[in-house]
């Protein structure tokens, strides 16, 4: 068993520990085999819940590092004479090696209730591993689509209610792949624009110095950003931003236009 904690002594007092945690491996440990899977589980102990991390070792052969899965983690407590058990068990795209779990259930139970609450939610994913698909615990199923040669995000799309789709696209520069524009639409891309943010104008660092938030059907409210580029700060970090309607700039450029022709 290790302890982790910390202790801190004031003056004229005796030291106080904070932060005392006992870890402990009941079965086995990450270093207790080579050539061969096994089941290893880490026990966590703050002085109010009990934590038990259930893992797994894939040993593929000599030449091909092991896999890790976090498989469960169990945590207990004990509140008003009932003792409440929460359980995660993780389900993997074993044959693909995904480490990021394919599957995610959740049991909440309490001492003394047979009632069980169960949430179950899952995500696929694609040859690179990102996430094509996910189901929340509503049963909502939310997808992705990339590009297929850059395999960036290139639109999202999810229901929010029966009739009814959120689906927001990411356009992206063609040089360095940043995006550049994000747009919610209603129902598909050819749907009616619900918001629109437009970054543009970038610095040598690759800070935006303009963005520019869709705010009815004919105007947008500008945000301008200016980055100090001498020391201390190097670009690094923004230093004044101003915001300005279009309405605003209109008016400000028919002011100034009537300004010239009087002089």
């Amino acid at each position: 068993m290790e302890t982790d904690r910390k202790t801190f002594q004031w003056s004229h007092t005796t030291p106080k520990s904070n932060n005392h945690k006992d870890v402990s491996y009941p079965t086995s440990d990450i270093g207790s085999s080579y050539d061969t899977d096994i089941s290893f589980s880490v026990g966590v102990y703050d002085g109010l819940t009990q934590s038990t991390l259930t893992n797994k070792k894939d040993f593929i052969d000599e030449n091909t590092p092991a896999v890790f899965y976090n498989m469960s983690i169990v945590t207990t407590f004990s509140y008003g004479g009932k003792t409440y058990t929460h359980t995660t068990d993780y389900t993997y795209d074993e044959p693909r090696r995904w480490t990021s779990p394919s599957a995610t259930k959740v049991t909440k139970e309490e001492s003394g209730n047979t009632n069980k609450y169960v949430v179950n939610t899952s995500q696929t994913y694609n040859d690179y591993g990102s996430i094509t698909s996910a189901v929340d615990v509503l049963g909502v199923t939310t997808t992705y689509t990339y590009d297929a040669t850059s395999h960036l995000l290139v639109d999202v799309s999810k229901p929010i209610s029966v009739t009814q789709t959120q689906y927001t696209e990411y356009v992206r520069d063609a040089v360095h792949g940043n995006v550049t524009t994000i747009r919610v639409r209603e129902g598909n891309v050819t749907g009616a624009i619900l918001q629109e943010t437009i970054t543009e104008n970038f610095d040598a660092f690759g800070n935006t110095l303009q963005t520019r938030v869709k705010k009815d059907a004919a105007n947008y409210v500008t945000f301008q950003t200016e980055y100090k580029t001498t020391a201390p700060y190097s670009g690094a970090y923004p230093t004044k931003q101003t915001s300005r309607s279009q309405m605003q700039m209109v008016l400000l450029q028919r002011s100034l236009n009537s300004t010239t022709t009087t002089h």
